[in-house]
């Protein structure tokens, strides 16, 4: 409960500090409270236990509102992409559904912000930046926006009509076949895959079998060159999909989040001695002394230069600038 409260504390600061009224006066929000209230905010749902509590009823509707108009605060003029609410028409139209559309859309709308941007968010300060992506990744996680949020705007684009499912009527099915040829429409697949994670099982096997079905797809003796192409680098874009998703039931201390958990590396090479060895050794030579010198400054080196390289493979730009190409 304190940490419920703790988090409602902190996303209704947010929204007030960002408020009309507020900032139409000449009292403007410090930097440092926007801070404050974020890495507060941020902090409680990276706990699952917690965040789990937090993605219920009004709580997740007033979260959702409050990091996109934080956003929207902090983009010089209106620079947030427009995001087609076809999908949500009959949830927008009933009263009762209207406000869980709404959450809906923003976070539809900000996940965009993210692919447009290609994660860089240049037009933000570095230290509310990570934290508002953080938020943006886990808040799009929550059941109520996930599967719509998840869904590539590709789809809609190109008149997919289906009708939603869910107390709310946010619930997207699965995309069908036909739609994942597309190779715009893929793209945005993988950078929601490769961002968001999953979050069941049942939202692995559904994405893994529709990836799979792209595979199975064959050119026949009749398809064009341009159409084999097109097959073919389909076909690519599902297998770095797939990878991606593997990769992430690797992921702990929660598998498929990429927000909150990071891949386990054991290092098989055996550990560079260090200095103290020789002090065991009785009497030093000048290169023994030199060496031992030397040791400690290049093993740091080694082990910063082995990080870079390890977590630049799982870096989630890699995928995200292939999909935004």
């Amino acid at each position: 409960m304190f940490h419920d409260s703790l988090w409602s504390l902190a996303s209704q600061a947010v929204l007030w500090l960002v408020s009309s009224a507020r900032l139409a006066t000449s009292d403007a929000p410090q930097p440092s409270h926007l801070q404050a209230g974020l890495c507060c905010a941020n902090a409680v749902l990276k706990e699952p236990n917690l965040s789990t509590e937090v993605g219920h009823g009004s709580r997740i509707l007033s979260a959702c509102g409050a990091v996109y108009r934080l956003v929207q605060f902090l983009l010089p003029g209106d620079q947030l992409p427009t995001l087609s609410d076809t999908g949500l028409s009959q949830a927008l139209d009933s009263p009762d559904t209207a406000s869980a559309a709404l959450a809906c859309h923003q976070m539809g709308t900000l996940v965009l912000w993210l692919e447009r941007t290609k994660l860089r968010m240049d037009n933000i300060p570095t230290f509310l930046a990570a934290p508002i992506k953080s938020l943006i990744v886990t808040l799009s996680r929550m059941p109520l926006v996930n599967s719509y949020v998840a869904t590539p705007p590709e789809a809609w684009r190109q008149g997919w009509t289906v009708e939603l499912g869910g107390p709310s009527r946010t619930t997207v099915p699965p995309l069908p076949v036909e739609y994942l040829q597309d190779i715009d429409l893929l793209h945005q697949l993988i950078f929601r895959v490769t961002l968001l994670g999953w979050t069941s099982r049942q939202q692995f096997e559904e994405t893994w079998m529709s990836l799979l079905s792209v595979l199975s797809l064959n050119p026949c003796e009749n398809t064009s060159p341009e159409e084999t192409a097109l097959l073919v680098q389909a076909s690519s874009l599902a297998v770095q999909a797939i990878t991606a998703l593997l990769v992430q039931t690797l992921l702990l201390p929660v598998p498929g989040d990429p927000n909150t958990s990071q891949l386990v590396h054991q290092p098989r090479d055996k550990p560079l001695p260090s200095s103290s060895v020789f002090c065991v050794c009785g009497a030093l030579t000048v290169s023994d002394i030199c060496l031992s010198l030397l040791i400690p400054s290049f093993s740091d080196k080694l082990r910063i230069i082995h990080k870079l390289l390890f977590w630049r493979l799982q870096d989630q730009e890699l995928l995200s600038a292939d999909a935004g190409k």
